[in-house]
């Protein structure tokens, strides 16, 4: 759902909704909320940036900011680790 305008795999959903509503924080919220909730469009985890980096890697990508910000945004989105002890 949260996807930047760069990545190749995943619609931007949030991102486009945010261009739309601007400043009407309430209406943006409520949109979030329906597709979050109602339509079960879940929010980019690690996982979608791993999946985004293999697609680059298929594709041939040569775009090296595009590839490093897909690595930065890996980065800041790895789980943590009093997260993976749950997973044990």
């Amino acid at each position: 759902m949260n996807a930047n305008l760069d990545l190749k795999h995943k619609a931007p959903v949030d991102t486009a909704y945010n261009s739309i509503f601007g400043k009407a924080v309430a209406d943006l919220e409520t949109v979030h909320s329906f597709l979050r909730d109602t339509l079960g469009i879940p929010r980019l985890t690690w996982t979608d940036y791993i999946a985004e980096l293999r697609y680059l890697a298929r594709e041939e990508c040569s775009d090296f900011d595009l590839i490093e910000a897909q690595y930065k945004r890996l980065k800041a989105a790895r789980p943590r680790a009093d997260d993976l002890e749950q997973w044990r």
